[in-house]
């Protein structure tokens, strides 16, 4: 089996219920940019190791930003066929993660914190 099909070789591609759609959609680079993050995630959670802490909480994220992108490449109209469910307050889930990892660092900060750094 193949894991390319061609069928976006002309600038448009299918999103949830068929429906063709330029590769310039906003739907399109919405989903692109969280397919990103949720590579960075896989690739934090490969590096960290299986026992790790953060593994259940990463996991959670990846799995939301999944369902998310079901949402984003489906029509309007057809957004109550899917069967994919949005988490229950996502934003507070996050804001909680936010907590607990601010209770780390040294406060107050003094600095912008880089990635990696």
């Amino acid at each position: 089996m193949k894991i390319y099909t061609r069928g976006g070789d002309k600038g448009k591609t299918s999103i949830h219920g068929g429906q063709r759609v330029d590769k310039d959609d906003i739907r399109i680079e919405a989903n692109g940019t969280l397919d990103e993050l949720n590579s960075v995630l896989g690739l934090i959670r490969a590096l960290i190791g299986e026992g790790h802490e953060w593994q259940e909480m990463l996991f959670y994220l990846q799995r939301s930003l999944m369902v998310v992108m079901s949402h984003v490449a489906t029509p309007a109209a057809l957004r109550g066929q899917n069967p994919n469910r949005l988490p229950e307050e996502p934003d507070v889930y996050c804001e909680r993660q936010i907590d607990f990892f601010n209770a780390k660092i040294q406060y107050p900060s003094t600095h912008f914190i880089l990635p990696g750094g």
